[in-house]
């Protein structure tokens, strides 16, 4: 989690690098508590609370209210 001016740009310099990785039609594994890089930055999403998997969407299925009912259910 960024908390700071280096810790931003660094996040910035790594989604860069998701976006140079991806275009090569690799896949990249994104962990964050964050909506707008989950959202954004997400073809499909996989939900976990504490250590389990709640279920998976794919992006236009992905909201802020899909995963979070998915999370406590």
């Amino acid at each position: 989690e960024a908390s700071g001016s280096k810790e931003a740009w660094s996040k910035s310099e790594s989604h860069g690098l998701i976006g140079d990785l991806e275009g090569q039609g690799m896949c990249i594994v994104i962990s964050s508590s964050e909506w707008p890089e989950i959202l954004g930055m997400s073809d499909r999403s996989v939900v976990r609370n504490e250590g389990t998997m709640k279920g998976e969407l794919n992006r236009s299925d992905a909201t802020p209210e899909t995963i979070m009912h998915m999370a406590v259910s």
